[in-house]
């Protein structure tokens, strides 16, 4: 199906550092018939697509990252009477993507695998469902809202493991890999953060607003986990210690929802209020900016680091339509590198290494000096080369992808 590019709009905003930021913002139409549509989970494909759940359309959409072509796949329905409300996506280390479909009435619950080709296999659990994320095991990991439970399931389809949460009737909402092995959630009516290790140990820290309503997680730049309060109107932060920080957010009533990490690795997140309807963006020390969605209204709400190195996000207000933000911060290859250097499970103090170089490059860049960034991004490849293969922290095929960058970003500043 094709898709119309509904609406683009390109401001000027000042980022966390002071410095320009350049932001386009085009808004693509996802046709959906006459069903409600509520876009809502959304994910970078393994197959250089985007990937976004429909919740109350129970489906599964594709979209091409130039909005030029759009395909819906509806997911299975074991009663056929009865619909599943598909919310949160995320990559399994199989390749295959994989939803978390929320009970509806006369039917479990589902986790559900799709090919890039949008074959389905459903695979039944209880509890209610909302986020899910591919673990450090390679197995999945879902919060089970009424069991207050953490679910692991095998990319087999097999349930191997339901953790208890010590907080009674913790609402257990979102869950993300930290950098430091374990995967964090957060309670919405617990009012906690949790963390889980792979063998089931849960730690929980209470979160210093009241009431905040956390909803999601995910992993920063800057080693730490960060979280949205939809209630708190707050964004926060939590190291792997336990040790929270609260940052207001500007708008008031913003109702912010998913959160992920950008290109110039600060944190990107929804604000889905009416009040706000804006695209955010807060630096690591705090710093915010907001960026309003052409559509009233929109109530965006998923959002996501594209294949093509732009901020995707979803907008829930029935508005049929699938956005993306388009930041100019820095060179989008500097970018893409960037972001695949913080998404490998490696340990944090080579991260910090590669980022360091990275880092130099671009202040080298910045004072005109070509041929010192040339040179740290050669320090940045020999590195990688002596710590990628068997048996060492990056695999063989990690390090190629990261080399390949780095050479093409060389090459492209004529080094």
């Amino acid at each position: 199906m094709r898709v119309r590019v509904f609406a683009l709009l390109s401001v000027l905003l000042v980022a966390g550092a002071g410095q320009l930021l350049a932001v386009t913002i085009i808004e693509c139409n996802v046709p959906s018939g006459n069903f409600v549509d509520v876009p809502w989970g959304i994910v970078a494909g393994p197959d250089g697509n985007v990937w976004f759940t429909n919740r109350d359309a129970h489906r599964l959409g594709r979209i091409d990252v130039q909005c030029n072509s759009f395909t819906y796949f509806l997911l299975p329905q074991p009663n056929p009477n009865f619909t599943q409300a598909a919310n949160g996506i995320t990559v399994g280390v199989d390749g295959k993507l994989w939803i978390a479909a929320e009970n509806a009435i006369g039917n479990p619950n589902l986790i559900v695998q799709s090919t890039v080709a949008g074959v389905m296999s459903g695979f039944e659990v209880r509890g209610g469902l909302f986020g899910i994320t591919s673990g450090p095991d390679g197995n999945l990991w879902f919060p089970q809202i009424a069991n207050n439970t953490i679910g692991v399931m095998n990319t087999a389809g097999v349930l191997i493991h339901q953790f208890p949460i010590p907080t009674p009737n913790a609402y257990p909402f979102g869950i993300a890999v930290g950098p430091d092995g374990n995967l964090w959630f957060t309670e919405t009516f617990g009012n906690n953060i949790g963390r889980i290790t792979p063998g089931g140990v849960v730690t929980e820290f209470g979160i210093p607003t009241f009431n905040s309503a956390v909803h999601w997680i995910a992993r920063g730049s800057d080693g730490n986990m960060w979280f949205t309060e939809n209630s708190g109107n707050k964004i926060g932060s939590i190291t792997m210690n336990g040790v929270i920080t609260e940052f207001p957010i500007p708008t008031p009533i913003a109702h912010p929802e998913q959160i992920t990490i950008g290109p110039d690795l600060a944190m990107w997140f929804t604000e889905s209020s009416g009040n706000a309807n804006k695209i955010a963006r807060v630096t690591t020390n705090g710093v915010f900016t907001e960026y309003l969605v052409p559509t009233p209204l929109a109530a965006p709400y998923g959002i996501a680091f594209g294949p093509d190195g732009n901020i995707w996000f979803t907008e829930s207000g029935n508005t049929k339509k699938v956005g993306k933000l388009i930041p100019d911060a820095q060179p989008p290859s500097m970018s893409a590198l960037r972001h695949k250097v913080t998404s490998l499970r490696i340990p944090t103090g080579l991260a910090d290494s590669l980022l360091s170089k990275l880092d130099a490059a671009d202040a080298a860049l910045q004072r005109g000096n070509t041929n010192a960034a040339c040179g740290q991004l050669r320090a940045f490849i020999n590195e990688v080369s002596a710590q990628s293969g068997r048996g060492r922290p990056i695999s063989a095929a990690d390090g190629a992808d990261l080399i390949n960058t780095a050479q093409d970003i060389r090459s492209s500043l004529n080094c």
